[in-house]
């Protein structure tokens, strides 16, 4: 995937992507409505926020390795505190 395609799938709504609608309804409970919102806190915050569960991040991650991009929710370099 290309970097324009990579910032567009992002920032897509995820009412325009894939996803159930319980991912949906808790990704807005959680105060996310795209992937970049999700991708932008890391991993560390993630899990530790309310309404956070293992089926949500499950079906998160099984949309990006899907795409080939599951390598942006991993913590950045130098900064893997998991």
């Amino acid at each position: 995937m290309n970097a324009f395609d990579q910032d567009i799938l992002l920032n897509q709504p995820f009412a325009a992507l894939s996803f159930s609608e319980e991912f949906r309804q808790k990704s807005k409970k959680m105060g996310f409505s795209t992937i970049g919102d999700i991708i932008s806190i890391g991993p560390q915050v993630l899990v530790r926020m309310e309404h956070f569960d293992y089926i949500w991040l499950g079906e998160l991650t099984a949309f990006l390795t899907k795409h080939g991009v599951l390598n942006l929710l991993q913590p950045s370099q130098g900064n893997s505190r998991i």
